[in-house]
């Protein structure tokens, strides 16, 4: 078999194995370029022992399992696969195949592999299909029905239809494997209903009821097994709409397009059918973009997610007594790989596993459920590993119930989630049971996965004027009976607690509006007005009425809006009565604080001190992922863990100073890991996202690590500085002013290109392409210059040379650039006055006049060293030309004299600086980065030092030749040399990380 393509050394077959029981299994490395290598599995090795090899293969590799003819099927695993990616029938000479390996990364040579030929590919056509019929079946309906209940109708029916799918892959359903299709089929040769006459009779008095009080219709399914569990209860609005309907042909083409066509198998790896895992595909696909935007609802790859899950509870094992390192990873490792290399003694085992079954594990944002999912996979594989240990004997089904109703818990602001996560979770559970064997009812669920707000709910209020709740002895006590209660004890315990939490959450908003009434009373406030008739309060005083000013507006739009009342004091109190939370995990929502109605964004603030973030230059709105961080420190108990995926912006931008200052005086960071390089489609979203796990512990320190191609450091995050780096010098920002280049907001209509046969003397001829084709226009030269853009900055290389013939039409004063003329020129005004409409339009523009420019200022005047907003490291150039004018994809300096410009550009473009700003930068797509003023202004400025100042004539020249030079490569190594020398000088006596 050919197996050395472009790019591949070929390897004269060698072996690399392990020990497989008594026997050795081997794989044969057939080729390998810089970090791929090709493997073959010898004839007859099964695929449990190809996943046993790959684990302890490097990551970036391929095994061949077997080959038919010109196809062939293969795993592969990077760093971020627990389970191998299996892709089957791949054309071995196809350049698609080979294409892949051609961009070293592993995860996304991986991640390609399984969407060009694996599962994913079939993943992503179901869930586009099930997109398609929701939307099909909620047009179909037949009755008078509201737009909002037809699409929950359907969501609900079709995710009821896809657990029954993955009951008949396991044979559950009267053992046939084409139930749906022939109960259909009968429905429709008989000329019945197929909804009224086979679904509602499927759901509602089937899986739904004990075989005993089922209908004469219900027992002609067959061996049906009862569910209970609240998935197949009828809901309000199928009780509304009790002879609601959809056509026979809807339901025809659903069933044989997603539940005939689709294989599905409850194993993740039991081949190439589709699982559980990619219920969260769903959930997306369900929401509309602006929904999803602004709900921060990404997907989050299974891989990372039990990546990081399994991360968690090594770290929680490591802080039981006489677990070591090595022991949290073997028990925490989801393949039977043996014994562990050292011993676990009985003693150890039972007092772990005992602390197993007490631990509460909570996701404060579950979505559809991926994480409280691996948590259930990880604790039920800790479980059976102990008990093996020590040698005591375990239903795996009757664990992992066990699991579900004592250790996890679960809150999410979406109907449609909890739905999912609920589903997500009883396949799991159903996972757990042969297929041979009976399947017991399902617990219910819907009391430890509520639907609630975790940031805004009842408990938080409360906290903030000191108002506790006791948990109520008898909820705790209906709760635990509840969980695995069926049939009529249900429905009574289900209504007897839902008045108990409705009593105690409107007890609790009470004791609240009372505690807002006294506190405003004490001062002698009695109306809204806090301020104007009460000028004596103190500034202290002030803020805090403020902020139950800005609760109260919240609670009474909660109010109309009938909100069902959530408390985690109320919901989960005898988790809070124990101290708290074990473990808080998940991946909140990543979104700006300012997308949310007013009313939400000053509670929020009233509430958390990580929402508000630094005010000044290169600030940004909060992102209400910090939020969740503050909110899991607040649940969890004192030693417990928060382990989250957050986006890494969090860890550098000064914007969230107030989220590294509170987490260092909480928690301990115990690990972060930077997963910006993750394949951005394998989260649906352009994400740059980090993990980390903190420790909770009150008065400490907050160390974490960022890395940089050429700079490793771990950096104390401090409130003053996000990372010092030669502390002691003068930042850049205070020596140098900063600045972003002007924006237009219509670049079409003020930036043309300057045609070289145009007039002559004092007007010239400008290209503007606005969209209608391009069209020449006569403007005078006085309101002409040159534009620089991002694009057109390199280091070293001045932008503004020959040929560059882009203007734009500068309406503002040249000496005062921040003015705008009081009358345009002629032929300006008359090629501006055709746009006037569009550039009125503009937003920002206010009472200015209608051709201003925005960001305009004193210092486009000078002289300037530039650098792009985004690229891959900090490149800068200095730009002598006064007349040139940046726009907002160039941030520059403004400088007085060449020198000064010279020497700025060789510290920005030396190696030390690049590596500095690379690591604090915030991501972007494909590698790049963001430059913004605030990473350049934090840089430290040596050469105000008497040491360096010797070297400084020196740097300017070298900074000079690399302008003036085609090739300037030896002038750059040399201008390394001397920034390296300067910066050894000068940190002798300072603290400095230099690599």
């Amino acid at each position: 078999m050919e197996a050395v393509k472009d790019g591949f050394e070929a390897c004269a077959c060698e072996r690399w194995g392990l020990w497989a029981g008594e026997n050795v299994a081997e794989l044969y490395c057939i080729g390998r370029n810089s970090w791929l290598t090709l493997y073959r599995a010898p004839e007859g090795m099964s695929p449990r022992d190809v996943r046993r090899l790959l684990n302890g293969l490097e990551s970036g590799c391929v095994v061949i399992v077997s080959v038919r003819g010109d196809l062939v099927d293969v795993m592969a695993q990077s760093c971020l696969d627990v389970e191998p990616v299996v892709a089957h029938d791949i054309p071995w000479r196809s350049e698609d195949f080979w294409a892949l390996g051609a961009n070293g990364e592993g995860a996304l040579f991986s991640f390609e592999l399984d969407r060009q030929f694996g599962r994913k590919r079939m993943e992503l056509a179901f869930v586009s299909d099930f997109r398609v019929h929701c939307r099909r079946l909620s047009e179909s309906w037949k009755g008078e029905i509201g737009d909002e209940d037809r699409a929950s109708l359907s969501v609900t029916t079709l995710l009821r239809l896809l657990f029954v799918a993955f009951l008949v892959s396991r044979g559950t359903m009267d053992g046939r494997r084409n139930f749906l299709h022939e109960e259909a089929h009968a429905c429709l040769c008989e000329g019945k209903s197929v909804y009224r006459e086979m679904i509602r009779p499927l759901f509602f008095e089937t899986l739904n009821r004990e075989e005993s009080e089922r209908s004469p219709r219900a027992l002609a399914f067959g061996s049906i097994p009862f569910l209970n569990g609240g998935l197949f209860t009828p809901s309000d609005l199928e009780r509304r709409y009790e002879e609601l309907d959809a056509p026979n042909a809807v339901w025809i083409e659903i069933i044989g397009t997603l539940f005939s066509k689709y294989p599905f198998c409850l194993e993740s790896d039991a081949g190439n059918g589709l699982d559980p895992w990619m219920l969260g595909h769903i959930f997306e696909s369900l929401m509309s973009p602006q929904r999803r935007a602004g709900t921060g609802s990404f997907y989050t790859p299974v891989g990372l997610a039990r990546l990081i899950v399994r991360r968690t509870f090594e770290h929680w094992l490591m802080g039981r007594p006489g677990v070591s390192a090595e022991i949290a990873h073997w028990l925490c490792s989801l393949e039977d790989s043996g014994a562990p290399g050292v011993e676990l003694p009985l003693e150890v085992c039972r007092a772990v596993d005992d602390a197993l079954h007490e631990i509460t594990v909570l996701d404060p944002a579950a979505g559809s459920g991926v994480f409280l999912q691996c948590t259930l996979e990880m604790l039920h594989a800790l479980h059976m590993k102990l008990k093996t240990l020590l040698g005591e004997a375990v239903h795996p089904g009757l664990l992992a119930k066990q699991i579900l109703v004592e250790n996890l818990y679960g809150v999410d602001i979406l109907y449609q989630a909890n739905q999912l996560c609920e589903l997500r979770l009883w396949l799991e559970l159903v996972r757990y049971y042969p297929p041979e064997g009976p399947l017991p009812p399902l617990p219910n669920l819907d009391l430890n996965i509520q639907c609630g707000d975790s940031l805004l709910e009842l408990r938080q209020f409360g906290a903030f004027l000191g108002i506790g709740v006791q948990p109520d002895v008898e909820y705790g006590v209906l709760k635990r009976r509840y969980v695995l209660s069926t049939g009529m004890v249900k429905r009574r315990l289900s209504a007897r607690l839902r008045e108990l939490s409705s009593r105690a959450g409107a007890g609790l908003l009470r004791r609240i509006e009372e505690g807002y009434a006294r506190e405003m009373a004490s001062v002698g406030v009695e109306s809204r007005d806090l301020f104007t008739r009460v000028p004596s309060l103190s500034a202290v005083q002030k803020a805090r009425l403020s902020a139950i000013q800005a609760q109260r507006h919240f609670i009474a739009r909660w109010r109309d809006e009938e909100t069902p009342l959530f408390s985690f004091d109320v919901h989960y109190g005898e988790v809070l009565a124990r101290g708290g939370f074990d473990i808080v995990l998940g991946n909140p929502p990543w979104f700006s604080l300012h997308t949310v109605p007013r009313e939400v964004q000053a509670a929020l603030k009233s509430l958390y001190r990580t929402a508000i973030t630094t005010s000044g230059k290169g600030s940004q709105s909060c992102d209400i992922s910090a939020l969740f961080v503050e909110k899991a420190l607040l649940c969890v108990r004192r030693d417990g863990l928060v382990s989250m995926v957050l986006p890494n912006k969090l860890f550098s931008a000064p914007s969230y100073e107030s989220f590294r200052r509170y987490i260092s005086h909480h928690s301990v960071c115990i690990e972060k890991s930077d997963w910006s390089d993750t394949p951005h489609n394998a989260f649906g979203a352009a994400t740059y996202p980090a993990s980390l796990i903190l420790r909770r512990s009150d008065c400490v320190k907050f160390f974490s690590a960022l890395g940089g191609d050429a700079l490793r450091r771990e950096i104390a995050l401090t409130s003053g500085d996000v990372c010092e780096v030669l502390p002691g010098f003068p930042r850049l920002g205070r020596c140098f002013v900063v600045k972003r280049g002007l924006c237009t907001g219509a670049n079409a209509h003020f930036i043309g290109h300057e045609v070289e046969e145009g007039g002559a003397g004092l007007v010239r001829s400008v290209c503007f392409d606005t969209g209608d084709g391009p069209e020449v226009v006569e403007i005078e030269r006085e309101v002409l210059h040159p534009v620089l853009r991002g694009t057109h900055v390199r280091a070293y290389r001045n932008p503004m040379g020959l040929g560059h013939r882009e203007r734009i039409l500068f309406t503002h004063d040249w000496c005062v650039p921040s003015r705008p003329l009081a009358h345009l020129p002629e032929r300006a005004e008359g090629w501006l006055q055709r746009c006037r409409g569009a550039l009125e339009r503009r937003k920002g523009l206010g009472r200015r006049p209608y051709y201003s420019l925005f960001g305009c200022g004193e210092h486009q005047r000078w002289m300037k060293v530039v650098w792009r907003d985004i690229s891959q490291e900090l490149e800068a150039c200095f730009v002598g030309e006064r007349e040139a004018l940046p726009l907002n994809t160039v941030y520059y300096i403004p400088v007085r004299t060449a020198e000064d410009g010279y020497l700025l550009v060789a510290w920005l473009n030396s190696r030390f600086v690049r590596a500095h700003c690379r690591a604090r930068a915030e991501h972007a797509r494909n590698g790049y980065r963001r430059y913004f003023a605030w990473v350049v202004e934090e840089l430290p400025w040596i050469f105000e030092d008497s040491r360096c100042r010797p070297y400084v004539p020196e740097l300017v020249e070298l900074s000079r030749h690399c302008h003036e030079a085609r090739e300037c490569g030896s002038y750059c190594d040399a201008i390394d040399a001397l920034v390296e020398a300067c910066v050894e000088l000068v940190s002798q006596d300072r603290q400095v990380w230099v690599r």
